[in-house]
């Protein structure tokens, strides 16, 4: 959901010392549980689940949840839904409903098998310092003080005060 900021809600938002950059705020997160603590940073203006003193330069969705204290840098993406590996094909042609809704529009018949495709939810707890183009699996959590590099791709969880990154050599 998308909402233009008007002088009422940033008022608002001021009011509760939530900052958001920019004219345009998304609300991709929100469940009813969610809660945004005061002097909480949208640098990317998509509000979400987050501690006070917290900030994102992300976009940031409904699977994570964030602490206090933690810094997100740019281009955090998770990857919280998967495919099926020991199916006939991995493409969701065969397990999502969308393709049994077209094939009925044709007349044809068209039986989904069941997956469940989600992972879980993305928890980062308090004062984590997540670098750039960071990529996290669902269901991982983030511990306390832990630090991940810029570009690492996150497919476990990361024990409190760890520093966790992978270099790649280079070519």
């Amino acid at each position: 959901m998308k909402i233009i900021l008007n002088k009422k809600l940033i008022n608002a938002l001021k009011e509760r010392h939530i900052k958001v950059d920019g004219a345009k705020l998304y609300i991709r997160c929100l469940n009813e549980d969610a809660e945004i603590e005061g002097y909480a940073g949208f640098k990317h203006n998509t509000l979400f689940q987050c501690g006070a003193f917290s900030y994102s330069f992300s976009k940031i969705y409904a699977n994570v949840s964030v602490g206090r204290y933690s810094s997100i840098a740019n281009n955090f993406s998770d990857f919280s839904r998967g495919h099926p590996l020991d199916f006939v094909t991995s493409s969701p042609v065969i397990t999502d409903g969308f393709y049994r809704d077209l094939a009925k529009e044709q007349d044809k018949d068209w039986n989904t098998v069941p997956f469940s495709p989600e992972y879980g939810k993305i928890v980062i707890g308090n004062d984590c310092w997540i670098g750039a183009r960071v990529l996290v699996k669902g269901g991982v959590t983030i511990h306390d003080g832990a630090v991940v590099a810029a570009g690492s791709v996150v497919t476990k969880d990361v024990p409190p005060m760890q520093l966790s990154g992978a270099i790649l050599p280079g070519s």
